[in-house]
């Protein structure tokens, strides 16, 4: 029998660490999942860290594009939310509108 676990929720400062862990941290970036989580509109990006539990880290935020941008330039990052990944100097994440989140992981 398969046991799942509820996971663990873990709020981000902002959308800036959000963009980072989905898509500089990783070769390929992560997919940012838009939802609502006890009433409130979220952006979140699930990490396995090798936890027992998933992990969910979020920021509080409605979504407005189909990815997030995000790049490194001049030692400074750039963050957006866009509709079309077109320009080859950014990462994109890209956004999962999740319309209701399964029961047993709530």
């Amino acid at each position: 029998m398969v046991v799942v676990k509820i996971p663990y929720y873990m709020q981000l400062a902002s959308i800036n660490d959000l963009a980072r862990l989905a898509s500089a941290l990783e070769v390929v970036p992560l997919p940012v999942y838009a939802l609502r989580l006890d009433g409130e509109d979220v952006l979140a990006v699930g990490v396995n860290i090798g936890l027992e539990r998933p992990l969910f880290c979020y920021v509080n935020g409605e979504c407005s594009g189909e990815f997030i941008a995000y790049r490194v330039y001049m030692g400074s990052e750039e963050i957006n939310m866009v509709n079309a990944a077109n320009n080859p100097v950014y990462s994109y994440a890209p956004i999962i509108r999740v319309r209701e989140m399964p029961k047993r992981i709530l």
